[in-house]
């Protein structure tokens, strides 16, 4: 049998799959968000029923970011989005930068005159600066993400788009109204 049915084969697929894509230098955090509505939509199109709670949920959430929030101009849209991809350079450079410092920690073993000013080894203070540059830039990049996604006019085509054609979809043979 090729194609697995439980949850543990589709697991290691899956595992593979993100490992091998992040060793292309694709990660995760980038591709999830645009392939999880795709995915969404075509598992609600597996039958007329789910497809239709799909298309609620989709109006639904449409609906909300028509009447509570207002669209940003494309030029803002983009300004967010260059403010998005700034921002997960800079957390790349700062994890990168711990990470060495990391390695040098582990690699260099200064002297003890300098182990008596400070007591905390290179290796942990690099670890604490990687976990609270990690949450630093999650918290606040996740807030401005939220923000531009709640107002971009690309988000709310995309949305329209999906709507449209898992209406398209669950009419049967294909029929119009």
């Amino acid at each position: 049998m090729l194609l697995g049915h439980d949850l543990v084969w589709w697991s290691f697929v899956l595992s593979v799959i993100a490992v091998v894509l992040a060793i292309v230098g694709i990660p995760v955090a980038i591709i999830a968000p645009i392939i999880a509505p795709k995915l969404e939509n075509w598992w609600a199109e597996r039958s007329v029923a789910s497809t239709q709670k799909r298309i609620l949920a989709l109006e639904k959430q449409l609906l909300n970011y028509e009447t509570l929030y207002k669209e940003l101009s494309d030029t803002e849209d983009w300004l967010f989005k260059g403010i998005e991809a700034l921002g997960m350079l800079e957390s790349m450079i700062l994890m990168f930068t711990s990470l060495g410092i990391l390695v040098l920690g582990t690699i260099y073993k200064p002297p003890q005159s300098f182990l008596w000013r400070f007591p905390v080894p290179l290796e942990y203070m690099s670890l604490l600066g990687m976990i609270i540059t990690l949450f630093f830039m999650y918290g606040i990049f996740l807030k401005i993400t939220t923000y531009r996604k709640r107002r971009s006019p690309e988000v709310r085509r995309i949305l329209k788009s999906s709507i449209e054609r898992l209406k398209r979809s669950s009419r049967p043979n294909g029929e119009k109204k």
